[in-house]
């Protein structure tokens, strides 16, 4: 009950007193009118919420973040009297207001904003039902049920990384075939290497007759050529939830628009999700966006693995990979000296984009090193309409 009922029934009490203590029948004539209305409103309000029904017309969508969501919600009640206000609050903080006449079917339509990346359930809420006289409010909860928005990244333009050898990389990595895994013989043909030659089998044809002899030659499988790694850094945002959410909108951001370049470029892009156990997703065409795309709307940014933790995977990957882009949120001395050992010692080209909406003397100050030492460092900015990079 609210504060405007207990002052209903301390004046109705009151009235009653001084119509006893009187025997004034005016006094008693409001009293029952006030015991009427008490009970007529607790009737219609509990009749109200005993009887109401929400069909709430939502299903699962993916969408992209910004697009406004739309569906239909449908209600009718059962009351003595007609309600003096009945809403309808979502989930998602809309409020929708409907008719008060019982027996009526009313139906709205309910926009959801889509402001933040990730997966969020909508079509649920609250029903507030109030009844005439405005002394009760009771309230019902209406459950979603399996209805869920997947709210995907938007992709920005921005260069594709670098992924060519550079001049210091010890070893070379070989394009055309892997010598370590041979896969079968053929004839020999104009061009072929005489280390190629398959020398114990080319000996086991030889004709002594007529002096003749066919050189087989080895073939090998066709090596992978080396794709580009994008690791977004998945521990938490450490900011109030608005600012974290933004944050956590751009690297997810961030990371689909370096996939997209990369796959325009003609490429193939792995992207590498390590939240608990490590996931790789490998992308060089739009459907294989797609689902990078959807991986990264699902991930919670709860993993309480280390930034190096990072690294090492991409320490794993030397052989099959020239490039490696870390997406963070943070940049501090410990990580910026981990990106420069990575560099060193794997001999893979090594970049960073830093997703932040306040750039510190600090974080300028690393960039300006990393930058200095070979690892282009790229400030995304979360928030703008296209994104910036």
């Amino acid at each position: 009950m609210r504060a405007r009922t207990y002052n209903f029934i301390f004046v109705g009490v009151v009235c009653a007193l001084i119509a006893l203590t009187l025997g004034s029948a005016l006094m008693l004539s409001i009293t029952v009118c006030m015991g009427v209305m008490l009970l007529l409103s607790l009737a219609s309000a509990v009749a109200a919420y005993a009887s109401v029904k929400v069909a709430v017309d939502a299903r699962r969508l993916n969408v992209p973040r910004g697009q406004k969501v739309e569906g239909g919600v449908g209600l009718r009640f059962v009351s003595v009297l007609p309600l003096g206000s009945v809403a309808f609050v979502s989930d998602t903080g809309r409020t929708l207001r409907f008719g008060t006449f019982p027996f009526v079917r009313y139906v709205k339509k309910l926009a959801v904003d889509t402001p933040h990346v990730g997966v969020f359930p909508w079509g649920g809420g609250k029903v507030y039902l109030t009844d005439v006289f405005n002394l009760f409010v009771f309230s019902r909860r209406v459950d979603a049920g399996d209805a869920f928005i997947t709210v995907l990244p938007r992709a920005f333009e921005t260069e594709k990384p670098e992924n060519h050898a550079r001049e210091a990389d010890i070893g070379e990595i070989r394009l055309s075939d892997d010598a370590d895994q041979p896969s079968g013989i053929r004839d020999w043909a104009e061009g072929d290497l005489l280390k190629r030659v398959h020398w114990k089998l080319t000996m086991k044809n030889y004709d002594p007759v007529q002096q003749s002899v066919k050189p087989l030659v080895k073939t090998y499988e066709e090596a992978v050529r080396p794709d580009i790694l994008v690791l977004p850094d998945l521990t938490g945002v450490e900011a109030l939830d608005e600012r974290a959410f933004l944050l956590r909108d751009g690297v997810c951001e961030a990371a689909l628009s370096l996939c997209k370049a990369v796959v325009e470029g003609k490429e193939t892009v792995s992207l590498l999700l390590c939240n608990g156990d490590t996931r790789e997703i490998k992308a060089s065409s739009p459907e294989g966006l797609s689902e990078i795309a959807l991986s990264l709307a699902r991930e919670r940014f709860d993993a309480m693995i280390a930034f190096e933790s990072l690294v090492s995977e991409a320490m794993r990957r030397v052989g099959t990979t020239l490039t490696a882009v870390f997406v963070t949120t943070r940049l501090n001395e410990r990580d910026a000296d981990m990106l420069m050992r990575l560099r060193s010692f794997s001999g893979m080209n090594v970049a960073a984009m830093f997703v932040t909406d306040v750039l510190t003397t600090r974080a300028s100050l690393i960039q300006a090193r990393l930058e200095a030492g070979g690892i282009p460092v790229r400030l995304c900015i979360p928030g703008g309409k296209e994104g910036s990079a």
